[in-house]
Formats: C-alpha cells, sequence, structure tokens
C-alpha cells in the first residue's frame, strides 16, 4: 500500500509540470518497444525547418491567411469586413456599402461623397476590379495612393497590392515583382496591413518566377514561409516535391546551395513520401535508385557544404540506413539535432556510455518550446513531438538499458506527460521502495496538488 500511495504521488506530481511542458493528450509509450525507440529516429516538420532557412523579415510582416479553404472568396470577404469594421466609422462603412452596391465604378464613385479621397477612389477600384475592368480599377488605385501618401494611410498596401495584381496580368515579370516588393515597403514604411497582404505578396512575386527562375520563386517562398506563413511553406514543400520526381531539377537544387539545404529537410521530414512515391515509379533509367538515394550520392559526390544543415543532412542519412555518411557529417556539425544523431550512431557501436553523453547534450540543446507538427507515420492524423522530450525518454530507456534505474526514472520525469505511463512503470516495477520515496520527496514535493490539477480516477 505505500507503494502504491508513493506511485500516486508521484503520478500527482507528473500532472502539474508536464501538462505545460509536453501535453498529456495521448501518452506515448517508449518502453513497449525499446529497440525501436533507441533505433528509430524521428522525422522533423517541414513546415517548421523552412521557416529557419532564411532570416525572419527586419519588420514583422503577420500572415493572415484564410482559414475556409471550402470557401476562399467568402473568407476573403470576411477578412475583408472585419478590417473595415476595425478602421472605418460608422458612417464611413455606410458609405462604403452602397459604393460596392453601385453597378459601375463612376456610379461609386460618385456615391462616395463624404469618404477620404484614397478611401473613395479604392472602394471605386475595388468596384471596376470586380466587373473586369482592370485599366479603371488602376487608376483609381493609383489615384488612391496619390491622395493619401503618408505612412499611415489606410488603404496604401490595399491599393498597391492590387496594382500589383493587375500588373501581373499586364506588365512584364520585372515591373510585377517591382509592385509586389513595394507592398512590402509601404507596409515598412508603417502603412496598416490588416490583410497581411506584404506576407501575400511574396508568394505572389514567387509566382511570377516559378518557370522561368524556380530558384528566385523558392527564395521568396522562404521568406514568405519565414513569416510564419503555412501558404509560404506548402508551396516550398509543393516545389520540393517537384524536384525529387524530376533527376535534372533534383541535380540543379543540389548545385543551389538555399535549394539544396531545401532538399535536405524535405529528405530529413518528409522521408516516408520519398519511399512510397519510389515504390511506385520506375527507377529503372536512374540505375535502380531512389531520388532520394540519389541526392545523397549527389551530396556526398560534392565538396563539402557549409555547415549548416549539415545536422539535418546527417538525420535522412541515418534513416536512409547510410551510418558512414551519418558519421562523418555529424563530425562537422554541433547541434541538438547532430547529438542526437550521434547518439543513435553511439548505440548502433554499442557504446552506451557515448550514447548517454550525447542525448544528454541533445536534451540540454533542444528548446523545451520546440513542437514539430506532422502527419502521422501510420496513419492520416497529425502528430505532435516535442523533440525536447522525446530525447529525454529515449535517454530513460538507455538507462533502464544501463542498469541505472534511478537516472531512468530522472530522464522519463524530465521527459513529460506524453510519458507518463513509462515512469509509472518504473516507479511500480523497477525502482526499490527507498529509491522510490526519495525520488517522490525530492520532486513531488514542489509540485502540490491543487484545484485545477488533471484527476486521472474522474
Amino acid at each position: 500500500m505505500r507503494r502504491i500511495r508513493l506511485v500516486t504521488a508521484l503520478c500527482a506530481a507528473l500532472a502539474l509540470p508536464v501538462a505545460l511542458a509536453c501535453g498529456p493528450d495521448f501518452p506515448n509509450e517508449v518502453l513497449s518497444d525499446r529497440a525501436h525507440t533507441l533505433a528509430h529516429l524521428p522525422e522533423g516538420a517541414f513546415q517548421v525547418e523552412v521557416a529557419r532557412l532564411v532570416p525572419r523579415p527586419k519588420v514583422h510582416f503577420v500572415p493572415a491567411e484564410q482559414a475556409n479553404y471550402w470557401d476562399p472568396d467568402d473568407a476573403l470577404r470576411s477578412q475583408r469586413e472585419a478590417a473595415e469594421r476595425a478602421d472605418l466609422s460608422e458612417s464611413e462603412r455606410r458609405l462604403v456599402a452602397t459604393m460596392r452596391a453601385q453597378d459601375s465604378p463612376s456610379a461609386a464613385y460618385a456615391a462616395g461623397v463624404g469618404l477620404d479621397e484614397d478611401i473613395r477612389h479604392y472602394v471605386a477600384g475595388a468596384v471596376a476590379w470586380g466587373q473586369g475592368q482592370h485599366q479603371i480599377a488602376r487608376e483609381h488605385f493609383e489615384f488612391s495612393l496619390e491622395a493619401n501618401a503618408t505612412p499611415a494611410a489606410r488603404r496604401a498596401s490595399w491599393a498597391q497590392y492590387m496594382l500589383a495584381r493587375i500588373g501581373a496580368q499586364r506588365d512584364g515579370v520585372d515591373a510585377s515583382a517591382a509592385a509586389y516588393a513595394k507592398v512590402r515597403s509601404l507596409v515598412v514604411a508603417g502603412a496598416p496591413d490588416p490583410l497581411g497582404l506584404a506576407v501575400a505578396s511574396f508568394g505572389e512575386e514567387a509566382w511570377l518566377h516559378l518557370e522561368a527562375s524556380p530558384i528566385a520563386a523558392l527564395n521568396l517562398y522562404l521568406q514568405q514561409a519565414a513569416t510564419g506563413s503555412m501558404s509560404g511553406a506548402n508551396s516550398a514543400l509543393m516545389m520540393a516535391r517537384a524536384a525529387f520526381a524530376d533527376e535534372a531539377s533534383l541535380q540543379a537544387w543540389v548545385a543551389d546551395p538555399l535549394a539544396r539545404r531545401v532538399a535536405v529537410v524535405y529528405a530529413f521530414s518528409r522521408a516516408s513520401e520519398l519511399s512510397s512515391s519510389d515504390a511506385n515509379r520506375d527507377t529503372s533509367a536512374a540505375g535502380g535508385t531512389s531520388s532520394f538515394e540519389r541526392l545523397l550520392d549527389a551530396i556526398e559526390a560534392s565538396p563539402m557544404p557549409e555547415s549548416a544543415g549539415l545536422d539535418r543532412l546527417a538525420a535522412a542519412a541515418y534513416r536512409a540506413g547510410r551510418f558512414d555518411l551519418a558519421e562523418r557529417l555529424v563530425a562537422h556539425a554541433s547541434s541538438a539535432l547532430s547529438a542526437w544523431v550521434s547518439a543513435k550512431l553511439a548505440l548502433r557501436r554499442g557504446d552506451r556510455d557515448a550514447a548517454a553523453r550525447a542525448y544528454a547534450e541533445a536534451a540540454a540543446r533542444f528548446p523545451t518550446d520546440e513542437t514539430w507538427t506532422r502527419l502521422h507515420e501510420r496513419g492520416s492524423g497529425r502528430e505532435f513531438l516535442q523533440p525536447q522530450c522525446q530525447v529525454q525518454a529515449e535517454l530513460g530507456v538507455l538507462n533502464l538499458a544501463r542498469a541505472d534505474y534511478v537516472a531512468a526514472m530522472e530522464a522519463l520525469y524530465a521527459a513529460g506527460g506524453q510519458y507518463w505511463m513509462d515512469a509509472q512503470y518504473v516507479a511500480d516495477r523497477v525502482l526499490t521502495l527507498d529509491e522510490l520515496r526519495v525520488f517522490v520527496a525530492t520532486h513531488a514535493a514542489s509540485a502540490a496538488m491543487s484545484a485545477n490539477a488533471p484527476r486521472y480516477n474522474e
């Protein structure tokens, strides 16, 4: 009974700190297949990785992407209406609604008497755009910008974005790209951007370059992704998929430093996609090798790339079974991920002590708030993994194999709430009563139960 009370106290202690750290939604079990736990390296999250490849813009551009994928027009209309409720007075909103109800741009403009001229011209231009009268729309948007050239002009980013859209249909690539870049310049200068048009302009400008200069397009998508835009990350993902499907494109990506890093990130985070796509494609023309293997071969044959991204490449090489390449790469990398790969490689060599040191380094270097969100490997749902917590849990499994039972309990406790079943197993089945008593006294005393704490028996 004393052991049961101590284990219950331990579970109560686990419930408080780890609910905030790692989330106890669906507990993982790292002890159910210990060999797999220690040998397997989880995939990363593509959208997390690509957001780090270029610096975040100095000005905090905020994405405002549609949540309603089934009806994007309705989502855009809802965003616009919310923005207008925020920056127009009630009387201004009534005039704008009257303008939008007119059957011609000229009638719309006439109905806007009393509005500031920049807003009046913008709405008249929007009416002309909706009716396909793009030249008239262009003139009104230009008048809107001329009517109020101050940094705080309420419709400056809107009017410039629409000019860029019209230019994309009528002007050359360079002029259109400059028009989209000007949207960002206006926002940098202080123009309000409630619709996230600065972020959207990266993607629209990238589209202009997609066929003639795909690497330039990729760079713009990465800048978009760096703002936190899922649209930018998804566009980069689609480009990576296309590159891996074509050997010549993949070779071009390997030759470009930034594109090579995207290819490596794709291999690190989407290896399961590569395996399934290669299984469904005839690889005889390429000598029977998969696109994944061709990527590793091409990079291995090239001069040693810059140190940035080597840890991701080492992880991809490890997952592909290219252990010698992974060993060479981690020797030139220094990061939380490279330490995690080093721990896996040390276990393959049978060096448990070196693996424990590498795991400890990885646990210390991963940010505690980093989360990888990706498709579940065994289904269509999404999986949330916090690498710092996973590394601690694996260290617990390793310490258990090394017969360092208290250290195993320490690591599993540090891993957080997703691993509470494993922590409970070690507490109940492995530790001695004295070891458990000391552990609970050390850790549970500072985690007093509160009224808001989860209760597992309810």
